[in-house]
Parts: structure tokens; sequence; C-alpha cells
């Protein structure tokens, strides 16, 4: 899988999904929808499911 680069594309795949959802957070944030300690567990949860 490795030399055909699908491991690659998968990873890729997952962190703009990551990503996505840290922007749409960060959005939120900054319309102060959410407080900063709310904005930090949502990045935290993003990352620790990663996996």
């Amino acid at each position: 899988m490795v030399s055909e680069g699908a491991l690659s594309k998968h990873r890729r795949a997952l962190y703009v999904v990551m990503d996505a959802r840290i922007a749409e957070y960060w959005d939120q944030y900054a319309n102060r929808d959410i407080s900063c300690e709310e904005f930090l567990m949502r990045v935290g949860e993003i990352y620790s499911q990663k996996v």
C-alpha cells in the first residue's frame, strides 16, 4: 500500500477533515459562540480521535 501511495492519500484525507473541523471551531470561537476553554476541548477531542 505504501509503494502505491494509498497510505499517504488516506493520511492526507484524514488531516483535511481534521483541519476543516478545527477551522469551524475557530470560526465559532472568533464569533464568540464558544469560549476558549470549549474551543481547546473540542480541538483536543479531534486530535485524540485521529487514530
